[in-house]
């Protein structure tokens, strides 16, 4: 009981080879799109590596001295100099604060309760 005739088996590989070929072509473009999203991802990222690394480097490199070994003598001793000064700076600007509380709270208190 087959009644297939040629124009109908024609029809039906023409439909069928035009279904393989729009799924081919389907399948290419996902792959594309698949393949487009990966890549602006890995860029994302990589811009986010290399920010990670920079930081790195520079918390790395923040600690060496910027001069090189024979005259990070002289850099480290003016260094250590102007360390100093600060110090002492930070110790009569911490002194002139404790003197000035203790003024403010005696105007207002007067004696009536002892500093501990």
């Amino acid at each position: 009981m087959t009644s297939v005739d040629a124009p109908s088996e024609t029809l039906a590989r023409l439909f069928y080879a035009t279904f393989l070929i729009f799924g081919a072509i389907l399948l290419i473009n996902m792959l594309i799109a698949l393949l487009s999203n990966t890549y602006q991802r890995t860029l994302d990222n990589s811009f986010k590596q290399w920010s990670i690394k920079r930081g790195i480097a520079i918390q790395t490199y923040d600690g060496y001295d910027p001069i090189p070994v024979p005259l990070n003598i002289i850099y480290s001793i003016g260094k250590l100099l102007v360390q100093g000064v600060k110090e002492k700076e930070k110790g009569e600007i911490k002194r002139d604060v404790i003197k000035e509380l203790e003024v403010k709270y005696f105007t207002k208190h007067a004696n009536l309760f002892p500093i501990t």
